[in-house]
């Protein structure tokens, strides 16, 4: 579970304690797959091993695909709007603007914003986008003519650290980076330094005040009145798991060479 990385999406369902809900499967798709997201809406993108990008519906039917060959390993998928995803190539140092369908709007090469290694991005509101810079170790807000809008200064004098950054997420006006062995770091949007949260992810999701990942094959809560809560507890089975997610009231599990949709149901 070393790799595992948690991607969530929760609207009007709400899980509260573990010892209320078990689940049973939905469906089962055969996929070698490495990276797992969902949008607002509840649709559901996996990207294969050879970095094709494969969308599902809710019921785990197939609407859309999209393949580069020429990127690289396509690292992220960022569908907080889910009429513009944003896929991150790092190796090539590219963004690619999709449209609803999955076809190409735009391609940015971040060496134009003098970005020499972009590690994460986000998308921010105003069609903006987050950037981790790690060759300078600045958090950067870039807008549509990829000009540097803000960044900070130099990460390792503020936090008195060398950050190794593995998400962002923009909640709640505020900007939170992520870091498995020190925590998660909070900016506001002018990016000043607030605090640093005590929750070591890889990945995180969060849903109004509360910030939601995984550890130890269970799905943890935390915000700052109830601090760590676990939620459910993920399906076991002799494959490995490369991703969960959460989306309305069902959850999916990526393994090795299956996508599994389980339904959530409450033990009575």
């Amino acid at each position: 579970m070393k790799s595992l990385v948690l991607i969530l999406f929760i609207s009007s369902f709400t899980l509260t304690t573990i010892a209320q809900y078990s689940t049973i499967v939905f469906k089962e798709i055969t996929i070698t797959a490495k990276y797992l997201t969902a949008d607002q809406t509840g649709n559901v993108y996996v990207v294969r091993k050879n970095n094709e990008l494969v969308r599902f519906n809710g019921k785990g039917d197939s609407t859309a695909t999209y393949q580069n060959s020429y990127n690289g390993d396509l690292r992220q998928v960022e569908v907080s709007n889910p009429l513009k995803p944003i896929l991150f190539y790092p190796a090539f140092s590219k963004l690619v603007m999709l449209d609803r369908m999955l076809s190409v709007k735009n391609e940015i090469n971040l060496h134009d914003a003098q970005i020499q290694n972009a590690t994460v991005v986000a998308q921010s509101i105003q069609n903006r986008i987050w950037i981790y810079d790690a060759y300078q170790t600045k958090l950067k807000l870039l807008d549509e003519q990829i000009n540097v809008v803000m960044q900070t200064g130099d990460l390792r004098q503020e936090l008195q650290t060398t950050p190794n950054i593995s998400c962002i997420v923009e909640a709640d006006w505020k900007v939170l980076l992520c870091d498995s062995l020190k925590g998660i770091f909070v900016f506001d949007f002018a990016g000043n330094y607030i605090n640093t949260i005590s929750i070591f992810a890889k990945s995180i999701r969060t849903i109004g005040a509360q910030i939601q990942y995984i550890q130890n094959d269970t799905l943890f809560s935390w915000d700052k009145f109830k601090l760590n809560q676990p939620l459910l507890a993920l399906p076991k089975r002799k494959e490995k798991i490369i991703d969960a997610i959460i989306n309305e009231n069902r959850l999916l599990v990526l393994y090795d060479n299956k996508l599994i949709l389980y339904d959530i149901l409450m033990v009575k």
